[in-house]
């Protein structure tokens, strides 16, 4: 066994064999927790309602859940750092939860729940564990897609005077989440998708939902490209299933790990699926860009990397236009 520390901070880290295992972080005088519940609460529709204030930081969110009418896909939370005029966080509360717009399938599925997120109840009981640090203050809003006045429930949990950890890693004071999002883009075939771009920060690639809708699921073949620090592009995956650590097009169906999951699937028309990177973060230090791609080509400078001999048939099929939906969860802090 060998021990080690992380940016400097002192928490023990504990590897064995090349696992984390725990990460020690010490309650101090300061450290204390904080919830708040909103039972039967009102939305007008197109308002922004702030739901949440807190202060008195540093801390972070560790929880949050969601239920009611007024909470179906297509309502919003939108999160504010530190007094942050334009909210670092602003999503989809399904697509938060790794579900994209198909809430008619995906009732048949519950109840489920990973440790990060689920959905434990028919039309509502969607939660996430997201960590989101502050240094100040932060302020939650909620808005309604409806178009009546509709009713929500709301819980929020957060910790305060607390080293940020997550899943075992010990990040720095000025770490801070943010969400990187594209809703219902129209993809052509073979066109890219610049998912997320940082410049100037250090990170770690957290999560990446993907909601996608077609003719046919041609467009799984297209790879997942990953730039670090201006360096050579790395390939997250061969196809999009394996991204979700699936194979075969998802041929087995909805699966819900900790990992990963596929959480929509109509087949050959619309998927939902995410992808945690915990025990196999994905850091960067000066910059990194995230790509995906409506299908995929075999040709060497643009398709993603085969070992098909130069005789095999193309196994590749056109896409057709795609509307995609894609988060990718970033946690942003300097070095």
């Amino acid at each position: 066994m060998a021990t080690m520390s992380l940016f400097g901070f002192g928490a023990l880290l504990l590897i064995c064999h090349g696992s984390i295992l725990s990460i020690a972080v010490k309650v101090t005088q300061d450290t204390r927790s904080f919830s708040s519940a909103s039972k039967g609460g009102e939305l007008q529709p197109g308002v922004e309602t702030t739901v949440s204030m807190i202060s008195k930081g540093p801390g972070f969110i560790s929880e949050q859940w969601f239920t009611g009418p007024a909470m179906l896909p297509g309502a919003r939370v939108r999160i504010y750092v530190d007094g942050e005029p334009e909210p670092s966080i602003d999503a989809d509360v399904f697509m938060m939860g790794g579900v994209g717009d198909c809430l008619e399938q995906e009732n048949t599925n519950t109840p489920w729940g990973t440790k990060y997120f689920g959905h434990l109840a028919n039309n509502g009981g969607v939660y996430n564990k997201f960590r989101i640090p502050f240094g100040e203050s932060v302020r939650v809003t909620l808005e309604s897609r409806l178009q009546d006045v509709a009713p929500y429930w709301y819980i929020i949990r957060v910790v305060f005077g607390l080293q940020l950890s997550v899943n075992g890693i010990e990040l720095p004071a000025s770490t801070r989440l943010r969400l990187y999002r594209t809703e219902k883009r129209v993809l052509q075939p073979y066109e890219f998708l610049d998912a997320a771009t940082v410049n100037g920060k250090s990170g770690w690639l957290y999560q990446v939902t993907l909601d996608a809708a077609s003719t046919s699921f041609a467009f799984l073949e297209a790879c997942f490209r990953y730039t670090v620090d201006g360096e050579s592009i790395q390939y997250l995956s061969s196809g999009t299933e394996d991204f979700f650590l699936s194979a075969y097009y998802f041929n087995r169906g909805i699966y819900h790990t900790d990992s990963a999951g596929l959480t929509c699937f109509d087949n050959n028309r619309q998927m939902s699926a995410y992808k945690f990177f915990d025990d196999d973060p994905m850091f960067f230090t000066k910059s990194m860009k995230l790509q995906w791609r409506c299908g995929e080509t075999q040709d060497p400078v643009n398709g993603c990397p085969n070992h098909f001999q130069p005789n095999m048939k193309s196994v590749f099929i056109s896409p057709g236009n795609t509307t995609t939906s894609l988060y990718a969860w970033v946690y942003e802090y300097d070095l």
